[in-house]
C-alpha cells in the first residue's frame, strides 16, 4: 500500500507542476500540458481508488480522457455543455449546497460541494481544451472546484488529493487575478 501512497504523491506532484507551469505562463496548453495531465490523472485515479473517494475518481478519469484526446489530437466534439451551462450548473449546486448545509446536514452537504467539483474541473476543462471558454474562466471554475472539494478528501483522508486542491486553489486564483485587466475583478466571461 506504500507503493500506492506514493504513486499518489507523484500525480498530484505532475498535477501541481502541470498547473503551476500553466497559471503562470511558463507552458500554453499542448502535448507537453497534456501529457503531464494524462500521466498525472491515471495516478491520482490509483490513490483515489484506493481511498474510495469516487469524485476523484471521476474527475481524473474525464481529465485522463481530454488529455489524452488532446495529446493525439483527437476531436472533441461536445455541444451539450457551454459557458452559460457552467454558470447556471454552478448556481444550482450552490444553492443545494445551502439549503442541506442550513438544514443541519453538513456531511451530505460536502458530499454536494464534492460532486460540484466533477463538474466544474471536468466541464471547465473541457470547454478549455474546447476552446469555448477564455483561460481567466477556466481558472475560476478551476479555483471554485478545488475548493469544493477540499472538505471530502480531508475527511476520507485523501491527502494527496487534498494538498493538490489546496496548491490548485492557490495558482488558480492567482492565475484569475493575474489574467483580470482594468480591475474588473468579478468577470469571468473574459
Amino acid at each position: 500500500m506504500i507503493l500506492l501512497e506514493i504513486l499518489g504523491w507523484i500525480g498530484s506532484i505532475l498535477y501541481i507542476v502541470s498547473y503551476f507551469l500553466l497559471s503562470f505562463n511558463y507552458i500554453k496548453k499542448g502535448d507537453f500540458y497534456y501529457i503531464l495531465n494524462t500521466i498525472a490523472a491515471f495516478l491520482v485515479i490509483i490513490i483515489s481508488f484506493y481511498k474510495n473517494t469516487f469524485q476523484s475518481i471521476l474527475i481524473n478519469a474525464i481529465w485522463l480522457y481530454i488529455s489524452f484526446l488532446g495529446y493525439t489530437n483527437k476531436e472533441i466534439s461536445f455541444k451539450i455543455l457551454n459557458k452559460k451551462a457552467m454558470y447556471i450548473i454552478s448556481i444550482i449546486f450552490v444553492s443545494i449546497f445551502i439549503f442541506i448545509f442550513m438544514l443541519g446536514k453538513h456531511s451530505l452537504s460536502f458530499e454536494v460541494l464534492a460532486w460540484y467539483s466533477v463538474f466544474a474541473f471536468s466541464g471547465s476543462y473541457l470547454l478549455y481544451s474546447l476552446e469555448k471558454i477564455k483561460e481567466k474562466a477556466f481558472h475560476f471554475f478551476n479555483f471554485i472546484a478545488a475548493i469544493s472539494l477540499i472538505p471530502k478528501m480531508f475527511m476520507f483522508e485523501n491527502y494527496q488529493v487534498l494538498v493538490l486542491e489546496i496548491l490548485w486553489a492557490i495558482f488558480a486564483l492567482n492565475a484569475y487575478i493575474k489574467n483580470t485587466k482594468n480591475n474588473d475583478y468579478l468577470t469571468v466571461c473574459g
